[in-house]
C-alpha cells in the first residue's frame, strides 16, 4: 500500500512540476521571448495567435478581445492607432462572410 501511495505522490508531483517539494518553474515560449527585432515580434504574434485562437468558440472571446485591445492600445500614439484602425477595418471588410458583429464589438470603435 505504501509503495502505491509513494508512486501516486511522485506522479502527482511530476504532473504539477514539483520536485522535492520545490515548484519547478516552466517558462512558456511566450514568456521566454523578449522581442526586439521584427522577426522576434513576428514570432510573438504567431505564439499569441496560436494561444488565443483556441478560445474563439467561447461566448466570452469577443468581449475578451475588445477589452484586451483597448488595454493594449490605450498608450499608443494617435498615428499608430490610425494605422491599426485602418488595418482592422480592412480585415473586417474582407473577412469571411459572417453575421455582422454589433457595433460595440468593433475594434474600430475602440480606436476612434
Amino acid at each position: 500500500m505504501k509503495l502505491q501511495e509513494d508512486a501516486d505522490l511522485e506522479l502527482a508531483m511530476d504532473a504539477f512540476g514539483v520536485t522535492n517539494n520545490v515548484p519547478v518553474l516552466r517558462t512558456s515560449e511566450i514568456d521566454a521571448l523578449s522581442p526586439s527585432s521584427k522577426d522576434d515580434f513576428t514570432e510573438l504574434h504567431k505564439l499569441l495567435k496560436d494561444k488565443l485562437s483556441q478560445y474563439e468558440s467561447s461566448v466570452h472571446y469577443s468581449s475578451f478581445l475588445e477589452s484586451l485591445f483597448h488595454d493594449l492600445c490605450i498608450s499608443l500614439e494617435v498615428d499608430d492607432l490610425k494605422k491599426i484602425r485602418t488595418e482592422t477595418g480592412e480585415a473586417c471588410d474582407s473577412g469571411p462572410a459572417r453575421t455582422p458583429p454589433t457595433p460595440s464589438s468593433h475594434l474600430v470603435l475602440l480606436l476612434s
